[in-house]
Formats: structure tokens, sequence, C-alpha cells
């Protein structure tokens, strides 16, 4: 056999070698951030859970502000290990939002021991922009990473 045969030989193998593992790389399963996602939309429904049996029956109980802020800081850590952009966008609002909302019920709670109003405090209406907002939020999530 020729030398020019030969590298004609190893050019033909080296082709096939560098295709097969571009054929590799390029078919290997992505990983992905839903089942971190689909976490968060659980914490989330775990917490609602929680706060709707304190709310209701006999002898409603109040969530505490450790129980919001633990939720709040759950939510932030899970956001923290989302890596794909769309999703982490999403994700780090959703823990944005949880802080706000822990603010906001400190500031509920605050109000408590003021007197009557006759107009809603203005943290009612932050609380329903924010509840909104992070619907919204978990709504994208869900659509992107459904269960």
């Amino acid at each position: 056999m020729s030398t020019r045969r030969w590298w004609l030989v190893v050019a033909a193998l080296a082709t096939t070698v560098v295709v097969a593992l571009a054929v590799v790389w390029l078919t290997r399963p992505a990983t992905s951030d839903c089942p971190t996602v689909r976490e968060i939309l659980s914490s989330n429904d775990d917490h609602s859970s929680m706060v709707a049996r304190n709310t209701d029956g006999e002898t409603p109980a109040e969530t505490s502000e450790s129980d919001y802020q633990t939720w709040a800081a759950h939510l932030g850590e899970l956001a923290d290990e989302v890596t794909e952009p769309d999703l982490a966008e999403h994700a780090n609002r959703v823990a944005d939002l949880a802080d706000q909302t822990v603010s906001v019920v400190r500031q509920a709670r605050d109000d408590v021991n003021r007197q009557p109003e006759t107009t809603p405090p203005p943290w009612v209406s932050d609380y329903a922009k924010l509840n909104a907002k992070f619907a919204d939020e978990l709504h994208l999530l869900g659509q992107r990473c459904p269960a």
C-alpha cells in the first residue's frame, strides 16, 4: 500500500472518530433545571396548603413569620440552583417576590397593633399586587416545566 493510501485511511478513520464523538456529544441528554423548578412549585404549594390549613377550621391559627421566612429562604436557595437563563429569571423573580411577601406580612402584623383605619392599609394593595405577580411567575415556570 502506498503512503498516500495510508494517509487516506488514517484521515478517513480520524474523520469517522470525530463524527462519532460529535454525534454522541450532540445527542446526549440535556441537563435540565426542570426538577428544581418543579421543587420550587411543590414547595410553594406546600406552603400555601399550610397557610390554608392554619386559617381554616374552628380554631384558626396564624402562620408564623418564621414559617414565611423559611419558605422564602428555601425558594431563594432553589432559585440559586437554576442555571438555564429563561428559567433562572423566573425562579429568581419568585424568590424575590417571596422575600417581598415576608416584608408585607411583617407590615400587616405590625398594623394589627394600630388603631383600625377606615380605609384599607397600603399593605393590602401591595399584597394583592405581589400575589398577582407571584401567580404569573409560577404559571410561567409551570408551563416551562410541567409536572
